[in-house]
C-alpha cells in the first residue's frame, strides 16, 4: 500500500494534504538522488556544489558564494568542500586579492564526474517528464513559489 493511500486520503484539509504531499515528495526525491549518486561516491550536497562550480561564468567561487547558491544552505559547506578536495574533484587556493578568502574551482576530474552522472540523471529526468506534462510542471512552478515566499516571511 502506498503512503498516500494510508495517510493522505483521510485528510480533509486540502492545505494540510498539500503540505504533507510536498514534504513526502521532497523526501522521496532526495532519497532517489542519494541512490543515484551513491555509486559515484558523492552526496547530493556535494553534487550540488560541483554543479555550482561548473558554472563557467566565473573562474572560481568563495565558500560564501557557494553557500548562498546551495538549495539547502547548510553550515557544513566547509566540510563538504574539504571532502570534494580530498577526492580530487575541486581545487582550492588562497585568493590573491584577499588572503582570508579561499578561491574554489572544479577540477577536470570533477568535470568528468559530472559528465558521468549526467547519464542516470537524464534517465531520471525522462521518467519525471513521462510522469507529468509540461503544463503540470508549469503549474507546479507557479504554485511552489507562493509557499516559498510565505515561508521566507
Amino acid at each position: 500500500m502506498k503512503w498516500s493511500e494510508l495517510y493522505i486520503k483521510e485528510i480533509e484539509d486540502p492545505h494540510v494534504k498539500a503540505v504533507l504531499n510536498l514534504m513526502y515528495t521532497g523526501v522521496r526525491y532526495s532519497k532517489r538522488m542519494e541512490q543515484l549518486l551513491k555509486p559515484f561516491g558523492v552526496s547530493h550536497q556535494q553534487f550540488e556544489i560541483l554543479k555550482i562550480l561548473s558554472d563557467n561564468s566565473v573562474p572560481f567561487f568563495s565558500l560564501r558564494e557557494i553557500q548562498l547558491r546551495l538549495i539547502n544552505q547548510t553550515s557544513n559547506t566547509t566540510r563538504l568542500v574539504e571532502k570534494l578536495k580530498l577526492k580530487g574533484f575541486i581545487h582550492t587556493q588562497v585568493s590573491e586579492n584577499n588572503r582570508s578568502r579561499l578561491d574554489i574551482s572544479i577540477s577536470s576530474k570533477g568535470t568528468e564526474l559530472l559528465k558521468e552522472i549526467e547519464v542516470p540523471l537524464l534517465a531520471l529526468s525522462k521518467q519525471l517528464k513521462a510522469t507529468f506534462s509540461e503544463i503540470d510542471a508549469d503549474e507546479l512552478s507557479r504554485i511552489l513559489p507562493k509557499i516559498q515566499d510565505m515561508l521566507d516571511e
